[in-house]
């Protein structure tokens, strides 16, 4: 009897131990959790046109953006940085007009590729930007101050254009070949409004290149 007592006792001793191992790996878990978060929307994006010895990796950034679509007849005619904008331009389109709050989802992409492609894809990046940017101050401009800032635009996004086509040659990855697209359609857009340069012009085109950046965004952050 007292031996089947010290049986027990060795085997409540290990029962313990063993839920005690568990507790501690479960408290190092989530220690590491907290010190590492997840960063579930990295996108990894890996190609390398030329040798494996001239590719490097690093991060291109496109940051959370916000934005306020009018829409009429179902279709987006307009995009503003505010709310107050987007409503003052609504009105303008009658009572049947809406406004449509849409968000760009911020993405890091890890990027492995040759300098050059590297460069050509930052280069990318930040240009986007700049182009809503560019159309935001148009849509306040004269019409003859939109146009010339178009102009100037068109030849900066073409060479760039011709610059990541290059850089992008025999790569057929879809997350580099998407901003190139997107670099593309914001070069038609500024060679279109270099001649049309009116402010409806502006907002519908605006809004048109906000649609495609937002579902760019939304397909890498689908590809996680």
């Amino acid at each position: 009897m007292a031996k089947r007592r010290l049986m027990l006792r060795q085997r409540g001793k290990s029962a313990g131990g063993g839920l005690l191992a568990v507790v501690v790996l479960l408290m190092t878990a989530g220690a590491c959790l907290l010190l590492s978060p997840p960063k579930p929307l990295d996108v990894a994006s890996v190609f390398a046109n030329g040798s494996a010895g001239s590719a490097g990796s690093a991060s291109v950034v496109l940051p959370a953006k916000n934005w306020f679509l009018v829409i009429s007849n179902s279709k987006a005619v307009a995009a503003c940085g505010t709310l107050m904008e987007a409503e003052i331009i609504r009105v303008s389109y009658g009572e049947l007009a809406s406004v449509q709050a849409v968000e760009a989802t911020p993405i890091s992409m890890r990027v492995t590729a040759s300098e050059q492609q590297m460069e050509a894809l930052r280069q990318g990046a930040d240009t986007m930007l700049e182009v809503f940017k560019s159309l935001d101050r148009m849509a306040h401009l004269p019409p003859e101050d939109a146009a010339a800032h178009a102009k100037n635009n068109y030849q900066h996004l073409s060479k760039l254009f011709d610059t990541m086509d290059a850089a992008l040659s025999g790569t057929q990855n879809t997350v580099a070949r998407g901003l190139c697209g997107l670099i593309a359609s914001c070069r038609e857009v500024m060679g279109d409004l270099s001649v049309n340069p009116t402010t409806q012009r502006i907002q519908y085109q605006y809004a048109s290149l906000v649609q495609q950046y937002v579902a760019y965004t939304d397909f890498l952050a689908g590809i996680v």
